[in-house]
Formats: structure tokens, sequence, C-alpha cells
């Protein structure tokens, strides 16, 4: 990235807390100079008016730049938990208790078909919903986003993991476009919401949903939401977060539970006292790590020695290449360079400290992540690195290695059905590698790997099937 796309870069991190990756950022700038050319501005002239807090070049900014792809019924182990258990559980205390209420809140909602999808599955659920007070309520930073999620209109793509059913009694089709009906959309609120500079509301819900947000946003801006989100739950209300959505502080706040996939925090009435051990680690990274800053460029010839050095496990002498760099500036690849070569001689504490770092300037690089994992299995932190492997694999979906180790660890849990289920995903995505391309981590041929996971399936299905 140029110079002027760090600084666009850092004014969205400053204004909304969003880490965006150079990636992100690289594809958002080309969109970014045609609405520059259409209000005839120039680079120096959109900086000043974004500073300058210019309404309409601020919000179509961050309608650029902010991921609003989801569709309905996103996610299936997730709906199927809250139409099977969590919904009817809920329901039924409230008839008990005779209060027929509900208040939901999709936080970071895009066009809202997360809210929607819950909405439809209520109106299926409640025979009797004209009889309930529901509040359902959606929020997001991009006024673009909030305005197509009140239209309620959709392309057949939205709908693709819809129920034909479901699909004909919500939904009319004209032409190409799907119109959601009256009674679910007015169900729905939407409005803006800034997660970085939360207002505080005067009104507490039974569940929020804020799932893979939480990846865009530094460690210090996570604990201040969760915060908030605590502060606006009901006593044992829950918050349901992405498997992206690592978290490693505020968990005396809540009881955190992990199953398929689905990842849900339930407030806790009475905090516990002394935070975990977890806790004491962040919070001992988060004040011995540096601030971020922009660094200056790594030299690629520097680079490819350290990557040399590593792949013929010179791992000492590529720990001193790595230190004189640090002299140049502090990366997220330079520390996860450094952990590998940590990790290759056995110092698994000083590399854990060295991949925190790294996702901390780069919350997006999923080779460090997945490092963490092998540390975490390691040092038997078995819930975080549970966490970790789903994180790599959902910035980087066709993660062979996460996938094998996901996998290893599920088997170890004794969780058979899920840690086969993660075996066979690892080999259809090792099998999508190309002949030559070395694997992350072991710098092998896909072929060794491969052979590594079939091994590993023949041994447990064996032991599964006896």
């Amino acid at each position: 990235m140029n110079k002027w796309a760090i600084i666009l870069k850092e004014w969205v991190a400053a204004h909304s807390g969003l880490l965006l990756s150079d990636q992100q950022m690289n594809s958002g700038v080309q969109e970014i100079r045609r609405l520059m050319d259409s209000l005839n501005l120039s680079e120096t002239d959109y900086l000043n008016a974004l500073r300058a807090g210019d309404d309409k070049v601020i919000k179509s900014t961050i309608d650029i730049l902010t991921v609003q792809e989801s569709y309905f019924f996103r996610d299936s182990p997730l709906f199927s938990c809250l139409k099977n258990e969590l919904l009817p559980q809920l329901v039924n205390e409230k008839r008990k208790n005779q209060t027929l209420s509900l208040r939901i809140w999709s936080a970071g909602c895009a066009r809202g078909e997360e809210i929607y999808s819950i909405a439809i599955l209520l109106n299926e659920l409640l025979p009797d919903i004209n009889r309930w007070t529901i509040e359902l309520a959606a929020t997001d930073i991009s006024y673009s986003a909030l305005e197509k999620g009140r239209s309620g209109v959709f392309n057949e793509s939205r709908l693709r993991a819809t129920e034909d059913k479901l699909r004909e009694k919500y939904f009319i089709k004209r032409d190409s476009l799907y119109y959601l009906n009256d009674e679910i959309k007015n169900r729905v609120s939407f409005s803006y919401f800034n997660l970085r500079k939360p207002v505080k509301l005067f009104k507490s819900f039974d569940l929020i949903f804020c799932r893979n947000v939480f990846i865009y946003f530094s460690k210090s801006h996570v604990e201040n939401i969760l915060q908030f989100f605590y502060e606006h739950l009901v006593d044992e209300g829950i918050l349901f977060l992405g498997p992206a959505d690592l978290v490693t502080h505020c968990q005396h706040h809540f009881s955190v539970q992990m199953t398929q996939g689905v990842y849900r925090l339930k407030k806790m009435t009475q905090v516990k006292e002394q935070p975990k051990k977890a806790e004491l680690n962040a919070a001992k990274i988060e004040k011995e790590a540096p601030s971020y800053k922009a660094s200056p460029q790594e030299s690629t010839n520097s680079l490819q020695l350290i990557q040399e050095l590593l792949t013929n496990t010179n791992y000492k002498e590529a720990l001193n290449k790595i230190d004189n760099l640090f002299l140049k500036g502090e990366t997220a690849l330079l520390y996860r360079c450094q952990a590998q070569a940590l990790i290759a001689l056995g110092d698994i504490n000083a590399a854990q400290v060295s991949l925190e770092k790294s996702i901390r300037i780069d919350p997006l690089d999923a080779m460090s992540h997945f490092l963490l994992g092998v540390v975490e299995v390691d040092q038997k932190e078995n819930k975080n690195a549970l966490i970790s492997f789903q994180k790599a694999l959902y910035i980087k979906p066709l993660f062979p290695e996460a996938a094998y180790h996901l996998g290893l660890l599920h088997l170890q849990m004794k969780q058979k059905e899920q840690g086969i289920k993660w075996l066979n995903q690892a080999l259809r995505f090792a099998s999508t590698q190309d002949d030559d391309e070395l694997i992350f981590y072991t710098n092998e041929p896909k072929t060794h790997l491969i052979n590594a996971i079939q091994a590993s399936i023949s041994y447990y299905r064996g032991q599964h099937e006896e």
C-alpha cells in the first residue's frame, strides 16, 4: 500500500475501530478512487474531508470498506441450535414466568439476513406470536447496508440456504428478486450503531448476536465491547460469537461454551473474583507488546533468507536475523517467523508471546492463528486451541493443516465424529493444493500430509468401529 492508503487505513481504525487487512484495503481503494472522481476530490482533499467530518464522504467510505456479504440461515449449526434447543428453552421459561416478551439484538447486522432468519424461526415456533412483545434490533455502521436491510429485498444468492417451504411462505418473487413479507420485515428495527463508540442503551437483551465481528477490532476494543454486551444482557442472557472471534479475556463475566461450532457466552450473575490464567497472560501481552505502528518495507532478500534458514533448520541464525530486522520496525510476519524458530527450539512460552504479538498487529493472519493453536495444544489449552484452529479456517477456508490439527484435537478430546469429519475435510483441502506446493509449517510436499491424514483416518475409524 502507498502512504495515502496507509493514512486512510489509520483513519478507518480511529473512526470505527476496524482493523482492516492490506488485502481488504487494496480491494476497496479502487472503488474509493471512483468516489473521489465523482466528488472531484484529490487524495489530500479526500483525507481532509474525512478529518473534517464530511458526512457524505464518511458514510460512503464506511460503506465501501465494510464487509456486507451474508445470507439467510447462514451457519447451519447455529440455526439448528436455535431451532431445536435454545429458542424452545427460552420460550418455555418465558411462558412459565408469564413474561411473553423477547429482546434480541444483531450487532454488525449487514443487510439483516441473520436477524430476519431469527424472526422467521420465531414465527415458526410461536403459534401465539401476536400475544408476545418481540423486539428485534439490527445495528451496523454502514448506512447503505441498513437501507438495504430495511427494504427487505434480496437476490437469490442470499436465500441459497433457505428451505423451499420457508422461501415460499415468507418471500414473494418478482423477476429475479425476492421480497420479504411485511409481517417479518416490520418486526425488525434497523439503526446505526458504532461498536467502537457504544452509547448506553436503556434496555437489556435476552440474546445478542455479534458473530465474526471481533476479528476486525483490537484487543482493547474487544474487551470494551464485551463489557458493554455484558451490561446489556439480562441475567443468564447469551452472547453469540463466531468461530473467528478469539476471546481470551473477560471470560470471568461469562461461562463459555463451544459445541458443534456454535460459540456462546452466557452471562454469569456473580462475577468471579480471580481472573483466569489466560486473562493474566493477555494482560501481560497487552502491556509488553508495542502498539501498532506502520513499519518500513521489509527487505525481500532478508525475508527470503529468514525463510531459507527456517527451512534448513538454522533456527538460531534465523532468530539473530529477525532481531536485526526488528530494529527497523515490528511486523506480524517477523513475529510469526520468530515463533516458528522458537517452537522448533522448544521455547513454547516465548513462541506463544510472539504469536500473540503477531496477531495483535495483523488479526487476519491465518498462519499465526494456526501456529498459536499448535502451541496451545502443547500447553494443554484445548479450548483455546479449538478456537485458534477455527479462526485460522475462517480466515483461510481451505487450510489443510488447520483442518488436520483441528481433527486430531477433537479426537484427542474423545469427540470422534467431529474429529473424523475434520480429517476428511483436511484430506479434501490438501487434495486441492497444487502438486508442487509445499505444505506450510512442515515445508513438505502435499503427498506427505495426505499420507498422514489417510493414516489417521484409517486408524481412528478403525477404533470408532470397534
